[in-house]
């Protein structure tokens, strides 16, 4: 076969390339409006061999006119393909959240799929035997890697191409239609479908909190680590879905060594002074760790019960997959019930799953997703 072919020349470097990580996050906080859409649209050009070209924000790339076999190197990317009515088309992926036994229950089909990307590293014999059309690029493996591709003819995509209305929450949605756009087939119009209910959703919320005084807005921090202490300042997307909730980051101008996503170690002194009346954590285990450890105790979040676990379906809603749309609302009605009292938070998700992933999810779901 031409790709495998092709494999053997690299195979003289290595069969396992070590990637420079390269991380994606832009530490440029804006304010969110997702009314509008980054320009993501195809180019309309065709190539020679049919393939069609994309305005990605690595530049112009060709891509197959609808793929059939697409690779993915981030849980963003592998539920947003799902979401886009192709998860029958994956034939390789990241590790992490997507080989979860819950995950694998809802989709059976990927249990036997090969983790050709870890740890920013890329197993380019792996990913041949795949033989994918698309590989959908997350820019932390590096230039290296793109490289690679393009010596092997394999089309890949990463970001939408950016404009003036760049904002995180924007962004989930500019690349669920660009991801659409560049996919083909029934894809394009799901992600156009998801685009109009992340606006409306957007839109319902915003229009509630951004008439909130300072005083009626709460104090919030994202905690993504016990020890160290690890949270997230205002360069994150988590700084856009508190604001919108009607929230305050007591972190939004926090300094220091930030890491990807915003996040940057701080000590339990600088916690007890901001003494956030609401705290939001990514699992189970780190909520334990803070209500049980007693230079917690004094936090107002932990006195009155407000430590909160971010929900996860396929992956955590936080944290620019798809599921933001339910990380929203989720938020804003966390830390504003009484002006969200409309929404039903475990109904509103289960339409979400059947309308959007094709799965009817039960209480034993529900509980799994709001970690119950």
């Amino acid at each position: 076969m031409k790709l495998r072919n092709k494999i053997l020349a690299l195979l003289s470097v290595a069969a396992m390339l070590t990637m420079t990580a390269c991380s994606n996050t832009n530490n440029t906080t804006q304010t969110s409006d997702s009314s509008k859409t980054q320009a993501s649209e195809t180019t309309n050009q065709k190539t020679a061999d049919g393939k069609k070209v994309v305005n990605d924000a690595l530049g112009e790339l060709t891509v197959p006119e609808e793929s059939k076999r697409i690779a993915t190197t981030a849980a963003a990317h592998w539920t947003s393909v799902a979401l886009l009515g192709a998860s029958d088309k994956l034939v390789a992926m990241e590790e992490g959240y997507g080989k979860n036994k819950w995950v694998v229950k809802k989709f059976p089909e990927w249990a036997n799929l090969p983790v050709v990307f870890a740890g920013n590293t890329a197993n380019m014999e792996e990913l041949l035997k795949a033989e994918p059309d698309l590989v959908i690029y997350a820019t932390r493996y590096g230039d290296d890697f793109r490289k690679q591709l393009e010596d092997l003819g394999i089309s890949y995509i990463s970001d939408p191409k950016p404009d003036d209305s760049f904002t995180f929450l924007n962004r989930v949605k500019a690349k669920l239609v660009y991801y659409g756009e560049a996919i083909g087939g029934v894809s394009a119009d799901i992600a156009k479908e998801y685009a109009k209910d992340f606006d409306d959703m957007y839109n319902k919320i915003n229009e509630k909190t951004s008439k909130l005084e300072d005083n009626q807005k709460k104090t919030m921090l994202s905690v993504t680590s016990f020890d160290p202490i690890t949270i997230i300042n205002g360069s994150s997307i988590g700084q856009e879905w508190m604001t919108l909730a009607g929230g305050i980051n007591v972190a939004k101008d926090a300094t220091g060594d930030v890491g990807t996503s915003g996040r940057l170690n701080v000590s339990m002194e600088q916690v007890l002074e901001w003494n956030p009346s609401y705290i939001i954590v990514d699992n189970k285990g780190l909520k334990e760790s803070i209500i049980q450890d007693t230079a917690w105790a004094n936090i107002d979040a932990v006195k009155n019960d407000k430590v909160f676990i971010m929900p996860t379906g396929l992956m955590p809603w936080g944290y620019h997959g798809p599921e933001e749309y339910l990380m929203m609302p989720y938020i804003a009605k966390t830390l504003q019930p009484e002006l969200f009292e409309d929404i039903d938070m475990e109904q509103l998700t289960k339409d979400f799953y059947k309308k959007y992933y094709k799965i009817d999810l039960d209480e034993e779901d529900i509980s799994y997703i709001f970690s119950k």
